[in-house]
């Protein structure tokens, strides 16, 4: 039961780093048309999500969503052209000033994103399936051979122990003498009892004609 529960456990632990990403807000177009200038950057976030990488200045602040600021071989910064919205930074706020939409062109659709998640989740739920199960039967080999193990110890210690009332042994080419029943011993006795008393009535005839002879 305790290596069931580990592996539950641990499957779960997996599950949980493996969780496939849903498709974020921004990866869908309809959201973007929802974006208007002097929108606060709160006001974006709710409609596009947290960006993916930031630049700020004193005077601005960049977001990007499709892809990030890399740097060149020279170690120039290289901002993406697409996919990123500006905010001016004045005493009053900070306000959407311009933002500029990802290649939709070169990005998996929405519906698409949706059906390749939803695919994802389905996989992983048959993975985590296939691993529940293999653990369990697992834990029932496990426990079987366990049980099997704990018998055939039981048998030789049944094996080894002394015997109660054990026949004596008999020495190779030897017959051991038969026990007479006890019907043979009361036939036995009868005639012992028989001989005696011929043997009595003997020695009293015996005895008789002594004393008549001797009296004579």
């Amino acid at each position: 039961m305790n290596t069931v529960i580990m592996a539950l456990l641990a499957i779960v632990a997996l599950a949980a780093d493996a969780q496939p990403l849903a498709p974020q807000k921004w990866q869908n177009p309809t959201l973007w048309r929802n974006i208007k200038a002097e929108q606060s950057p709160e006001q974006v976030q709710r409609v596009l999500g947290d960006p993916i990488d930031t630049e700020s200045t004193n005077s601005i602040e960049c977001w990007y969503y499709a892809d990030t600021p890399k740097a060149d071989e020279n170690g120039a910064n290289i901002r993406p052209k697409h996919g990123f919205l500006i905010f001016r930074k004045t005493p009053a706020g900070t306000t959407l000033q311009k933002w500029v939409e990802p290649r939709w062109e070169i990005l998996p659709t929405w519906e698409q994103l949706q059906t390749d998640y939803k695919q994802a989740i389905a996989d992983q739920r048959a993975a985590e399936q296939a691993e529940r199960q293999r653990m369990v039967q697992e834990a029932a080999a496990e426990r079987r051979q366990r049980l099997q193990a704990r018998a055939a110890a039981q048998q030789r210690q049944v094996a080894t122990a002394p015997m109660v009332n054990a026949r004596p042994q008999v020495e190779r080419g030897k017959i051991p003498p038969a026990k007479p029943d006890a019907h043979t011993q009361l036939t036995s006795r009868y005639f012992i009892s028989i001989g005696i008393a011929f043997v009595v009535i003997a020695l009293i005839i015996a005895g008789s004609n002594g004393f008549r002879l001797f009296k004579n």
